[in-house]
C-alpha cells in the first residue's frame, strides 16, 4: 500500500509526474504523465491518448512479458518518490475509463480523446527527496564524505 504523502503527490495536479518505460532493446523511455494518480485500491493509473506511442507500445510489452516500469513523482517542496511498479491491466471500458475520459475532455476539450488506461501495481517505493536520500547515504558510508574541511 502506498504512503499517504505519496497518495498525495499522485493526485495533487501541481505534481510533476513522470513514467519511464522500456523497449525491446532495454532502451528507457522517458515523459511526462500528468494523469497519473493513486486510485483508492492501492495501484496508480494513467490515461494513455494515443494507441501508437512508444509508451503504449512499451507498455504492451511490459504487461505481456513482466517487465517493470518506474513513476517518479515531485513536488513544489522538492518531495520526490521513484516507485517500480508492475503493469497489471489495459482498461478500456467501464467506469475508471469513463473518469479518465471526463477528465481528458475536461483537459483537452471535445478534441481530446483516450485509447486506454493502463493501471500499475506499485511494488516498491524510493524516498528521493534531498534530505532523504543525504541521511541514507551518510548511514550507509558514514565516512564517505568525511573530509578533512568538515572538521575545521
Amino acid at each position: 500500500m502506498l504512503a499517504k504523502a505519496v497518495v498525495e503527490l499522485l493526485r495533487s495536479p501541481e505534481t510533476t509526474k513522470i513514467l519511464t518505460t522500456v523497449d525491446d532493446s532495454s532502451n528507457p523511455h522517458t515523459v511526462f504523465k500528468d494523469s497519473l494518480t493513486a486510485l483508492d485500491d492501492g495501484t496508480i493509473a494513467y490515461a494513455e491518448m494515443l494507441e501508437s506511442s512508444q509508451s503504449n507500445r512499451n507498455m504492451v510489452k511490459s504487461i505481456w512479458f513482466g517487465r517493470k516500469v518506474n513513476v517518479t513523482v515531485s513536488g513544489k517542496d522538492r518531495t520526490s518518490y521513484q516507485i517500480r511498479c508492475r503493469p497489471v491491466r489495459c482498461v478500456t471500458g467501464g467506469l475508471l475509463f469513463k473518469d479518465f475520459l471526463r477528465q481528458v475532455k475536461n483537459t483537452f476539450g471535445a478534441e481530446g480523446d483516450l485509447q486506454a488506461v493502463w493501471v500499475l501495481a506499485p511494488e516498491n517505493v524510493r524516498d528521493e527527496s534531498p534530505q532523504a536520500r543525504v541521511c541514507e547515504e551518510e548511514e550507509k558510508r558514514p565516512f564517505l564524505n568525511k573530509r578533512l574541511e568538515r572538521f575545521t
